[in-house]
């Protein structure tokens, strides 16, 4: 069960540019209005990948530093939208270790799913180890 500090909302996203995190969707995981993470699944018949990004603390902010093109006041009004629409796990409040996120997820995941099968990476053919 996740944590009653997570809520699932749609958020009026017309004022925003196109970064993945400054904008979410209706089944996007929120902290009080604000996304916390951003992610794609894909399910099959006996199988779900899920592919996505948790933020953890504030780096995410930065990469509007890499972005080609984009001037220095766009990049620090890119930074300020990221920072009013989006939020890190640790400015929650979350304070456990990454494993003990890691844990979490996967207990979830096994709640909705049942028994997960873990690939690790180096298992993965194509995949560099």
């Amino acid at each position: 069960m996740l944590p009653e500090l997570f809520t699932f909302n749609h958020a009026d996203v017309k004022d925003l540019p196109k970064l993945c995190f400054s904008s979410a969707t209706r089944h996007e995981v929120q902290i009080n209005g604000r996304k916390v993470v951003g992610s794609a699944q894909r399910r099959g018949r006996e199988a779900v990948i899920q592919h996505g990004s948790i933020l953890v603390n504030k780096d995410h902010l930065e990469i509007v530093k890499l972005l080609e093109g984009v001037n220095e006041k766009s990049a620090r009004q890119l930074y300020n939208i990221m920072e009013k629409r989006t939020i890190d796990l640790r400015t929650a409040g979350f304070e456990k270790d990454e494993s003990s996120l890691v844990e979490f997820m996967m207990h979830g995941f096994q709640e909705v799913f049942g028994p997960l099968d873990l690939i690790e990476p180096y298992e993965v053919e194509g995949l560099p180890e």
